[in-house]
């Protein structure tokens, strides 16, 4: 029996390798950064662990503005905490 094929995408904020369905998907669109929760928006998509540690740490960094060259309104993060808190 053949192992099934689980999709792996890179988190913009650790690194690593992970899982898509440990991953949320951020897309730019002309109104900014938004969440993806059906992961099939048009756009370019960066992928964030969630982990609230993570979301943190990129808050605290501000990076999304260094990743996208660009300035990303914090709310972004409010809006990743609440997913990750369900």
């Amino acid at each position: 029996m053949t192992a099934k094929h689980i999709p792996m995408r890179m988190c913009v904020i650790t690194r690593k390798m992970l899982p898509k369905s440990e991953l949320i998907r951020l897309v730019v669109a002309e109104s900014g950064l938004t969440i993806d929760l059906t992961q099939k928006k048009d756009g370019r998509g960066y992928w964030i662990s969630k982990d609230l540690a993570v979301v943190k740490d990129a808050r605290r960094r501000h990076a999304f503005n260094k990743i996208l060259k660009r300035n990303i309104d914090d709310s972004i993060y409010d809006e990743l905490e609440a997913v990750i808190n369900g």
